[in-house]
């Protein structure tokens, strides 16, 4: 039981990688390519997120149940989805 938790844990926390990387390649390309820095493909960018998560993730603290254990990251899943629709919306009204 506890070994199909870890394996769907680290599932999800691969998934979260991917979904962070393909927010950040967008926001990439709508912000930093007309300033003329290079365009970046998706595996860089996700290469690029898990840098910079592993230096700036903090647990706050740790959960006693199983659900607790989600919570960051569906958080860290809700910010990326957040920080998307606002450079959405923002690239949206510079074009």
């Amino acid at each position: 039981m506890i070994g199909l938790i870890v394996i769907g844990i680290v599932g999800v926390v691969m998934l979260l990688a991917i979904w962070r990387g393909f927010v950040l390649s967008y926001l990439w390309q709508w912000f930093l390519v007309p300033l003329g820095v290079s365009e970046i493909s998706i595996a860089h960018a996700i290469g690029l997120s898990v840098l910079v998560g592993m230096f700036t993730s903090h647990i706050k603290s740790k959960s006693e149940d199983a659900k607790g254990a989600w919570q960051p990251l569906v958080t860290a899943f809700a910010a990326a989805l957040a920080a998307f629709g606002l450079g959405y919306i923002v690239h949206a009204i510079m074009s």
